[in-house]
């Protein structure tokens, strides 16, 4: 009898991030995730992030105070599927042009 490896196919996902800058003042990241999953992970470089689902809202939050203001390429880990999406901290007073 010879074994024969089955490879089992990995889903993919749909992360929708609509607003791909947060304020440093409210570090909140609202992603969807498309179809819905419990068991999301988001890193960057070693830190985890747990989000939070909003039954209400349909969406997942994460809260990023943990980064100082600066661009960062945060890695969604969804079982065996992996994506990365880069995320832009703005930090301080925006200045706005006058004219």
């Amino acid at each position: 009898m010879t074994k024969s490896k089955v490879k089992e196919k990995i889903p993919s996902y749909k992360i929708d991030i609509p607003d791909k800058e947060v304020s440093i003042r409210n570090p909140l990241l609202i992603f969807y995730i498309t179809p819905f999953i419990e068991d999301v992970v988001v890193k960057y470089k070693g830190e985890k992030f747990e989000p939070i689902y909003s039954e209400e809202k349909k969406c997942y939050t994460i809260n990023l105070s943990k980064l100082k203001p600066g661009t960062y390429e945060l890695t969604f880990h969804i079982r065996g599927y992996e994506e990365k999406h880069k995320i832009i901290i703005k930090g301080g007073i925006q200045e706005k042009e006058l004219l």
